[in-house]
């Protein structure tokens, strides 16, 4: 899958670079917050669960109502079974899981966006496809180490593979956007990646026999089964469910978007014909 998606991707982007010519680009960026849905995280995004999120992009503007994109994000979140109740706290799990995004996506503006003509802003939709690094973390005394690599679901007793922390993704979302200047623009943006994988708080089967695990990585057998260490006891519980695995994980972002214009006004006109007959 890894090399499919980079392979993806990296297509992706010659078709974006090698359309740009008779375009105008802009080049930008967003700050602003991401969370998820998840096995830890069931409804409503949680305020506490937002961690940062970081995105540099470059948009090819097609027509007044089409454009493309090419993007790179950094985003994080932090989700913990502290924020539940009943038997969904008494599990005890926690994730800092990091996002490493790189995506393509078309644009379609609701309202046609054409600067020189004086339509200056506009909401808009967005759907592509992306390649995702993914990294969960949980809490070990005191630190935040990696779970992937424990198998805390028991993967290295079964001498299966553990799950892959690259994954393709779909961005879908909706934003709006304003020209301040003819090359400066601002907006807001709010975006759900669905993935394709259950495992971005690394949860979603079933607990392992601990004892085995034990023996193997004795760290990995505490972070699987994490009770003891809020109700103070300890049961067989090989077999017993640990997170639900008929539904993946997404995430969501959402920030404040500015982009500049690389083009002159000229080039940023769509009407080749009228442009001619305007003095800019």
């Amino acid at each position: 899958m890894r090399n499919f998606l980079f392979t993806f991707l990296f297509a992706s982007f010659l078709l974006f670079t090698s359309t740009v010519k008779a375009q105008y680009i802009e080049v930008g960026g967003m700050v602003g917050g991401t969370s998820y849905y998840g096995d830890l995280q069931k409804t409503k995004p949680e305020l506490g669960s937002f961690g940062s999120t970081v995105s540099v992009m470059a948009r090819s503007n097609r027509s007044s109502r089409y454009a493309f994109r090419a993007a790179a994000m950094y985003g994080s979140f932090n989700a913990t079974d502290g924020r539940n109740s009943g038997s969904l706290r008494l599990r005890n799990l926690e994730t800092q899981t990091s996002l490493y995004e790189l995506s393509v996506c078309a644009e379609y503006n609701l309202i046609p966006y054409d600067i020189i003509d004086g339509q200056t802003h506009t909401p808009y939709l967005f759907l592509g496809v992306g390649g995702l690094y993914f990294n969960p973390q949980g809490r070990y005394q005191g630190k935040f180490i990696d779970l992937r690599p424990l198998g805390t679901e028991g993967q290295f007793l079964t001498g299966t593979k553990t799950y892959s922390p690259f994954q393709v993704v779909i961005p879908m979302g909706f934003g709006f956007k304003m020209a301040l200047k003819k090359r400066l623009s601002v907006g807001f943006e709010f975006g759900i990646r669905q993935t394709f994988t259950d495992y971005l708080d690394d949860i979603s089967t079933t607990y392992p026999n601990l004892d085995a695990l034990s023996k193997i990585n004795t760290i990995a057998a505490e972070m699987s089964y994490k009770t003891p260490l809020l109700a103070g006891q300890s049961a067989a519980i090989e077999g017993v469910t640990r997170g639900d695995k008929n539904k993946n994980d997404r995430y969501y972002s959402l920030g404040v978007t500015m982009t500049y214009s690389l083009a002159s006004p000229q080039k940023m006109e769509y009407d080749n014909l009228y442009r001619q007959f305007i003095n800019f």
